[in-house]
C-alpha cells in the first residue's frame, strides 16, 4: 500500500526528467509558495502524480529527492507563514498606535473604536474597565456611538462596569448620542422615555 496517498497533494514534488535538480526544485517551491505563481502551484501538483508512480516502482532517487525537497517545501512554508504573521501583527500595533493618538488628540472616534478593540479583545488584551473609560472619552469628544454604549451600560444591556441599573442616566447618555447624531441613541431614548409619559 503506498504511503503517499495519504499525504496531500502539494506536499509531491515534480521530477522534470532526469537532470531535474533540488535547485530547480527548491526555485519551483519558492515561486508557488512566496510569489503565489498559479504556474508553478500547478507544475508541483501535476507533476506530482509521475513522482508518486516513480517512488511506488522502488524508484529510491525521486523517493529521496521528494523527501529532501519536501522537507524544503515545509520550511518555506512555514518561514513565509511567520513572516506574515509578523506583518500581521505589525499592522495591528500600527493601526492601535494610530487610534491611541486620534483618541488623545480629542478624537472621540478614535477613542470608541480603541474602546471597541478592548471590550471585545480585538489585537490587544481584553479589558472591559478601558473599554468604558475609552467610550467615557469618547462621548466627551463627541462621539454618538460612544454615549449610546455608556447608556447600554447603565440600563444593564451591556456589562462593562458593575453597577445597578440606572434607567435616567441612560436615558441622559441616549439623548446626548441622539444630538450627536447617533439615530440608535434617538430610538433608545424615546423608548426609555415612554414609560414615564402621561
Amino acid at each position: 500500500m503506498a504511503v503517499w496517498k495519504k499525504i496531500p497533494i502539494l506536499f509531491f514534488i515534480p521530477v522534470l526528467g532526469v537532470g531535474f535538480s533540488l535547485q530547480e526544485g527548491e526555485k519551483l517551491i519558492t515561486q508557488c509558495i512566496q510569489t503565489r505563481s498559479s504556474e508553478s502551484c500547478l507544475t508541483l501538483e501535476k507533476e506530482g502524480e509521475q513522482l508518486q508512480k516513480r517512488c511506488e516502482l522502488g524508484d529510491s532517487k525521486s523517493c529521496g529527492m521528494v523527501e529532501k525537497l519536501r522537507d524544503i517545501y515545509r520550511e518555506k512554508l512555514l518561514a513565509t507563514m511567520e513572516m506574515e504573521k509578523g506583518k500581521s501583527d505589525f499592522s495591528r500595533e500600527k493601526k492601535e498606535k494610530e487610534l491611541e493618538k486620534r483618541c488623545l488628540q480629542g478624537d472621540g472616534e478614535g477613542c470608541r473604536i480603541l474602546g471597541e478593540n478592548y471590550e471585545k479583545g480585538k489585537g490587544v488584551p481584553t479589558s472591559v474597565g478601558l473599554a468604558y473609560e475609552l467610550y467615557q472619552k469618547g462621548c466627551k469628544k463627541g462621539d454618538g456611538k460612544s454615549c449610546y454604549y455608556l447608556g447600554e451600560v447603565w440600563e444593564g444591556k451591556k456589562a462593562l462596569i458593575r453597577c445597578p441599573a440606572n434607567p435616567q442616566l441612560a436615558l441622559k447618555f441616549y439623548q446626548k448620542s441622539c444630538k450627536l447624531g447617533y439615530q440608535p441613541g434617538c430610538e433608545r431614548a424615546k423608548t426609555l422615555s415612554l414609560p414615564s409619559s402621561h
